[in-house]
């Protein structure tokens, strides 16, 4: 059994705290069923509870089929719990509680509002699809996240390209936006998986034409990639490679200003976080591939069509729960 760790100062009761932590505990698997749990008297003094509190947490959890008693014996816990896989549910808390740190977002706000949310949703008579926005950048992700909620009635989650959710989590999504440099390297992890959710490009057919030109060119081509920083100019070289262009010569220019063409280029690939910037002075027969930093109508369509969505009607913005 885990410590426990109770925060008087929440505004959670220290009752619900104290069942949620020991249902916590048998779901993952840290409390195996049969195991016996400490007294009360001992469960009180470990939490700094009185009695009576620790009597009403374990009454609820036994009421729920998460521990029996047996007089005389103890309180022990079930032999087959309520509740979907231990692994499953893991997997959701790991992802969740990572993502919102790296959002600045502390554990007890996180799962207030995941409660609060929850009831929210549930009192919708539609809900909303879900989909993922994919990208190399996390400002270029949010802003199509934005755009994408804006166009259509779906819930928009983003990820990095690297940074994929756990399968658990990527099998609630209907369809995957992942930016064009990105997209291909999205739809082989998907694969990898065995799961089958469309991937759509965030980029109209001449850009996606364009994009497919590079297959055509002779190996050890030199291409120039622009890039924000060099853990972008990463996640794009990787991506070329999943979208089977790894014949190319990658020369990378991350977080550079100065856009002067040296020497001669196939291709210039500029990624969409420096897509406002103008890329080089490119002569005449130089494929200039610029990533779309947002949302064209065609990749609207496209995204309605996979998730069945209609057009979200114009409005003032409000939150998308409501």
């Amino acid at each position: 059994m885990q410590p426990f760790s109770l925060d008087p100062t929440s505004p959670v009761p220290l009752t619900l705290q104290l069942k949620e932590q020991l249902r916590l505990q048998i779901r993952l698997g840290l409390l195996r069923p049969g195991a016996r749990l400490p007294g009360l008297r001992e469960l009180a003094r470990r939490t700094g509870l009185n009695r009576n509190t620790v009597i009403h947490a374990i009454a609820e959890l036994e009421a729920e089929g998460y521990v029996h008693s047996e007089h005389g014996r103890g309180i022990f816990v079930a032999d087959r719990p309520p509740g979907p896989a231990g692994s499953t549910l893991r997997a959701a808390l790991e992802f969740g509680r990572e993502r919102a740190a790296a959002l600045g977002v502390a554990p007890a706000e996180l799962g207030l509002a995941l409660l609060a949310y929850g009831q929210l949703v549930e009192r919708r008579t539609t809900r909303p699809e879900r989909v993922l926005v994919v990208g190399g950048h996390r400002r270029v992700v949010e802003a199509l996240r934005a755009e994408l909620e804006a166009a259509l009635p779906v819930y928009a989650d983003t990820a990095l390209s690297d940074d994929l959710p756990p399968p658990p989590v990527l099998t609630r999504y209907r369809a995957v936006v992942a930016t064009l440099f990105h997209a291909a390297e999205a739809a082989q992890s998907l694969a990898r998986l065995g799961l089958a959710v469309p991937v759509i490009a965030a980029a109209g057919p001449e850009v996606r034409s364009a994009w497919e030109r590079l297959r055509t060119l002779p190996a050890a081509t030199r291409v120039v990639l622009l890039a924000a920083d060099w853990v972008q100019a990463g996640r794009v070289r990787r991506s070329l490679t999943a979208a089977g262009l790894e014949h190319l010569d990658i020369d990378v220019r991350a977080g550079r200003a100065d856009h002067a063409l040296r020497g001669p280029a196939g291709a210039i690939l500029q990624a969409a976080s420096r897509s406002a910037l103008p890329a080089p002075a490119a002569p005449d027969g130089v494929l200039v591939v610029t990533e779309p930093a947002a949302l064209s109508p065609d990749v609207t369509n496209e995204l309605r069509e996979a998730v069945g969505a209609p057009s979200r009607p114009a409005r003032p913005p409000v939150s998308p729960w409501f």
